[in-house]
């Protein structure tokens, strides 16, 4: 995973995961979440994706 900052904002990215550490991202952003951070996330795994939304 790469991460850089930029105005304030820090960006983190992947190519892939592998299963340990794609729990790992899955609980960061549920961590990110619940503190009101915004995050935006791709990814094909579309079940995951909707466990995680926020549907406001």
């Amino acid at each position: 995973m790469t991460r850089s900052s930029a105005g304030g904002r820090t960006w983190c990215w992947s190519p892939g995961l592998d299963p340990q550490a794609r729990i790992e991202v899955w609980q960061a952003v549920r961590e990110l979440a619940g503190r009101g951070t915004t995050v935006l996330l791709t990814t094909q795994y579309l079940d995951e994706a909707e466990q995680l939304a926020d549907p406001r």
